[in-house]
């Protein structure tokens, strides 16, 4: 595998200057004033048109003010006014904390002291309401200003008047009520789930048969677990957002980021917070900055893969402890013959979240045609040539000899490892996507378009979960990015989870969801596959066929689905409000269900996905973006 690699990249470095070349005319995109005021006016133009205000016209107006904020030089009068300008529009939605965040950066740059003056006035305004003190000072500070330049006796005017109203709204406790958080909650005999390092969960076990090769590894329960039971929450290994998503959402954590704050040097890396922006550039940015503009310039679009891959293979050498150390762990992975253990830590005894374990992850390499081989080799040999040029990932730089690059092992080893790590985010890496509502009955499937999503998302942990069109698992994504793993139906003691990759077996006939399945190279074999399971619609014609059962238990069975259709009509009304006790209801429905019902029947199809819906509401990130303003 590593010779026919190595042939690949030789191959595209020989080729390279033709690669290039198609794009040589193309400039790398800096930061620069120009395009930082043109994103902030398009921003203006539908801020200010507020006719046409809904939900995805503001998040439009914060992504066009980001963007602003992205190609704003540092430090300069330009970023002030970014800021400011977003500001404006998230008081304008009811987010005061993240405009209070954007006011106080914007006052510490170098812009006009009329534009200090509208941003203290609006500072008073948020520090108002959110019931904050702070506001009294901020108002004096005002006022001291005001007397101090010259301003138009309109404009006073209405500055006067947004001051007054504040401190009377501050002193009559007017607040505006704080957002409410969603904390991980359990079910009774629930137990919590474990981050701590080499413990999947107290619930989850890493498994292997030999006698079913194709299953690999896999996850199973470590004892009966019933459903609506949260089996694992766990954080991503490595995240990047899509091309649209980049002024929305964390570069690093891929959280909704209301106010971000930009890389000092790329215009495409934006951060929730200083924490993460630090984290980042420990990690891999300082290395991947220089990369992305020179991937963009060459590829006309910014593959959130491509750029996975490179990150990975930073964190991989820092995590290792250099390169010479980080080849000595691939030898060691690549030569284990221990199926269940390979990627474990160098004990052999645990399953960590690090570069071990993500290297490890099938990737499928070997089942892809010479076409997708070969073009993923091209973008490695692109992405090392950068790396090589424009980085000290190698103890010295290579200039401009290609041809070098082709002749030295180290140069050979990094280009197979992003290769590498392409392949393991094609295979391995979910697309995930912000949620705007959290109560829904449509649960028809979609297809996991990328412009519909927000990032990739990679977990070596939730990698080793197999796929099944009756699957007994489902997870949800929380504010931190956390990835919650619950069951959605009972599962025994030492049987295998699974995730459904696709559409379920109720929303698309077997042929079509197997055509979908082939990028993964299996043919799934699930219950549902092998007997042909019908449709949800056609299951619903058939009715419910009970099992031979008492007159109380079909009076149980019975009670226990009145009381979801309760939850599914106040869903539809939009007056729901999710708690523990109405995912008890429902685990006990499915329950009966399971017990007293034959299968394939609907009510199993629709309970799990209310189980989904439920989970969703309870702790799933919704990002609070109102429609009307």
């Amino acid at each position: 595998m590593a010779k026919a690699e190595n042939r690949r990249l030789i191959e595209a470095l020989s080729d390279l200057d033709n690669i290039l070349a198609a794009n040589i005319w193309r400039e790398v995109i800096s930061k620069n004033v120009a395009e930082s005021s043109k994103a902030r006016q398009e921003g203006n133009k539908i801020f200010t048109d507020r006719s046409s205000h809904d939900a995805a016209k503001h998040v439009e107006i914060l992504r066009l003010y980001s963007r602003s904020v992205a190609y704003a030089p540092i430090d300069s009068e330009e970023l002030g006014l970014a800021y400011g300008n977003r500001s404006a529009a998230l008081m304008h939605i009811g987010k005061y904390q993240p405009a209070l965040e954007d006011i106080k950066r914007a006052i510490q740059l170098p812009v006009s002291e009329l534009h200090v003056l509208k941003y203290l006035v609006r500072k008073v305004q948020c520090e108002a309401e959110l019931g904050l003190e702070d506001a009294r000072g901020t108002c004096e500070e005002a006022k001291l200003l005001l007397e101090e330049i010259e301003v138009s006796d309109k404009l006073k005017k209405d500055m006067v008047v947004k001051l007054v109203n504040s401190i009377v709204k501050l002193e009559k406790k007017l607040f505006s009520p704080p957002e409410p958080s969603k904390k991980l909650q359990f079910l009774e005999n629930t137990s919590e789930p474990s981050d701590s390092p080499g413990i999947i969960s107290n619930l989850l076990s890493i498994s292997y048969n030999p006698s079913r090769v194709k299953q690999g590894r896999h996850l199973t329960v470590t004892r009966d677990v019933g459903p609506g039971e949260v089996l694992y929450a766990c954080s991503p290994y490595v995240v990047c957002p899509i091309e649209t998503r980049i002024y929305n959402n964390c570069s690093h954590c891929l959280s909704f980021a209301w106010a971000c704050i930009p890389c000092d040097s790329c215009v495409y890396a934006m951060y929730c917070s200083q924490r993460c922006k630090d984290e980042a550039k420990d990690l891999y940015h300082d290395i991947e900055c220089k990369v992305i503009g020179r991937s963009w310039k060459v590829y006309e679009t910014m593959n959130a893969g491509r750029l996975m891959s490179v990150k990975m293979l930073v964190m991989a050498i820092r995590e290792a402890g250099g390169l010479e150390e980080l080849k000595k762990h691939v030898e060691e992975i690549d030569a284990c013959k221990d199926t269940r253990r390979r990627g474990f830590s160098n004990d052999q005894t645990v399953f960590l979240k690090n570069f071990r374990a993500v290297y490890s992850l099938v990737s499928n390499a070997r089942n892809r045609s010479d076409k997708e081989q070969n073009a993923i080799s091209r973008d490695s040999a692109v992405l090392l040539y950068f790396l090589a040029r424009y980085t000290p990932i190698f103890k010295s730089y290579f200039d401009h000899d290609k041809k070098a690059l082709a002749r030295n092992d180290d140069a050979l080893f990094v280009g197979r490892l992003l290769s590498h790590y392409q392949h393991v985010v094609i295979s391995n890496a979910v697309m995930v996507r912000d949620l705007y509502t959290e109560s829904t009955t449509d649960w028809s499937w979609k297809p996991p378009k990328e412009e519909n999503g927000t990032g990739l998302y990679l977990s070596p942990f939730l990698s080793l979960i197999n796929h099944s069109c009756y699957p007994n698992v489902a997870r949800c994504e929380m504010a931190d990015r956390r990835t919650v793993l619950f069951s959605t139906r009972p599962i025994a003691k030492g049987e295998q989870i699974y995730l459904c990759y696709g559409p379920h077996y109720y929303d698309m006939i077997k042929s079509l969801r197997h055509e979908l399945l082939e990028r993964f190279y299996f043919t799934c074999d699930c219950i549902a596959c092998e007997q042909e399971w019908p449709l949800l619609l056609n299951m619903m014609s058939s009715g419910l066929t009970y099992k031979p059962v008492t007159e109380n238990e079909f009076k149980a069975t019975s009670r226990a689905l009145e009381n979801c259709e309760v939850i599914v009509k106040k869903l539809e009304e939009g007056s729901f409000t999710c708690d523990l006790d109405a995912l008890n209801d429902l685990a006990y429905a499915i329950v009966l269900v399971l017990k007293h019902c034959k299968l394939p029947n609907w009510r199993i199809a629709s309970l799990s996905a209310l189980m989904i819906t439920l989970f969703n509401n309870l702790y799933g990130y919704v990002i609070d973006v109102p429609t009307k303003c």
